[in-house]
């Protein structure tokens, strides 16, 4: 988890504007401007629209996931979300599924100063009773993340990136609260399944969109609830709960179960990558499940 899957098909600004061009001639005025490459898409803006290009072949279903789901889901929410507008095709030069959507607006949150993030408490609760409340047949069951046993799993296995940060000390507090047994889970739901600082979009006026929806499965709406402990502070999680209009024991320790692994898996990886920002991002979500650490 160190660096992001190598590309097996890198799109560069060549290519990126000979596929985008070639497909939408109407566009051939847009120059290309790289907007990020992840785990697994490379980006490129073309004036006020954004293409996801797949980097390897597991990100393809993913993508391919988004198109089926994100034009009927959409509408169903009260935040902006990436909507295919734009789907290119398959070529020798480039040999996986494409798709480019309208620009959302913002920055990814993980930028924002920490004493603002209460003020998406409200807006993200609504936006979640939305979500959870959506009904999509496309929407696929999850196979994985909604599944303690698997999740915890994984997580362990970066347990060991922690020894390079000042959580080192704690690791034995932290297996112990993730080995901590849980209540029954609540009822599947339509969620992200990948709701984290990263994906979600701010302004100076608040929450802008929502993006990265590859994951997007019906699964334990704690994965998606994590965000009220992983991302607000303290102070702001009372009104997260109101407006996501439900609120009990099991949410509130299914919700605290994905923050601490997002946790971990954020402030592992925020340090192999020497990423002060996403680290501090991780550490608030590691301190929100564990307390502060105490000299």
């Amino acid at each position: 988890m160190t660096t992001p899957w190598t590309a097996a098909h890198p799109v560069d600004a060549t290519l990126a504007a000979a596929l985008v061009h070639r497909d939408f001639p109407e566009l051939r005025d847009r120059a290309p401007v790289h907007l990020g490459s992840g785990w697994d898409n490379d980006v490129w803006a073309f004036g006020d629209l954004a293409f996801r290009f797949p980097r390897r072949p597991e990100g393809v279903s993913l993508l391919e996931l988004e198109l089926r789901v994100l034009p009927a889901l959409a509408p169903l929410l009260p935040l902006p979300i990436p909507e295919p507008g734009y789907v290119g095709t398959p070529d020798p030069a480039f040999p996986y599924p494409w798709y480019g959507h309208r620009r959302l607006a913002g920055r990814s949150a993980e930028h924002a100063d920490p004493e603002h993030l209460g003020s998406l408490a409200e807006p993200l609760g609504t936006f979640l009773r939305a979500l959870h409340a959506a009904e999509v047949p496309s929407v696929p069951d999850d196979t994985y993340k909604s599944f303690p046993e698997l999740r915890l799993a994984k997580t362990m296995e970066r347990l060991p990136g922690l020894e390079r940060t000042r959580w080192a000390s704690v690791r034995d507090r932290i297996e112990r609260r993730l080995r901590a047994p849980l209540p029954p889970p609540p009822a599947w739901r339509t969620c992200h399944g990948d709701l984290y600082i990263r994906h979600l979009l701010v302004d100076d006026t608040g929450l802008t969109g929502i993006i990265d929806w590859g994951d997007v499965r019906r699964g334990n709406p704690g994965m998606d609830l994590s965000v009220a402990v992983a991302v607000l502070p303290p102070e702001a999680r009372d009104a997260f709960w109101t407006a996501y209009g439900e609120r009990d024991e099991a949410l509130e320790a299914w919700a605290a179960f994905y923050a601490l692994h997002y946790g971990v898996l954020l402030t592992a990886y925020a340090a192999a990558i020497g990423d002060t920002t996403l680290l501090a991002a991780g550490e608030r979500a590691l301190t929100a499940t564990l307390g502060p650490l105490v000299p």
